[in-house]
């Protein structure tokens, strides 16, 4: 067995090895700043299209454009995953104009409110999932 680490070698290309295209669309909540941001630049830079979400449209453009300055391939929509109307409009238009989805990356996660609520609303902000129905 080779123990030799992976560092040390030659990999191949992302390009050569990779099983997404341009047309693979990789959605990412919370994708205005930080890990979100980060994930979503990564994404994007690895060839894929990538929706960025944000509770502000207007900072999810302003953390798109630099992005996009640089060729990338990245979609703004408003999601608020606390809000079902929110969650109810994006799914929507996610499968109407998009036609789906194939990698999710939920990077907002809001800690749990004290009430006792269980809403579906409320289960969002806890777990910060999207429901989508097909």
């Amino acid at each position: 067995m080779d123990y030799s680490s992976s560092k040390q070698q030659e990999s191949p290309s992302p390009a050569s090895s990779a099983w997404w295209t341009r047309e693979t669309v990789a959605v990412v909540t919370g994708a205005n700043r930080g890990i979100g941001h980060a994930l979503a630049a990564r994404l994007a830079e690895r060839g894929l299209t990538v929706v960025l979400t944000a509770r502000d449209a207007a900072r999810g453009e302003a953390a798109a454009a630099p992005l996009r300055d640089r060729g990338l391939a990245v979609v703004v929509r408003r999601l608020d995953v606390s809000d079902a109307a929110s969650v109810a409009e994006f799914a929507a238009w996610l499968r109407d104009a998009v036609g789906g989805l194939d990698i999710l990356v939920q990077s907002v996660i809001k800690p749990a409110s004290s009430s006792p609520r269980t809403t579906d609303s409320s289960k969002m902000a806890r777990y910060g999932t999207i429901f989508l129905h097909h």
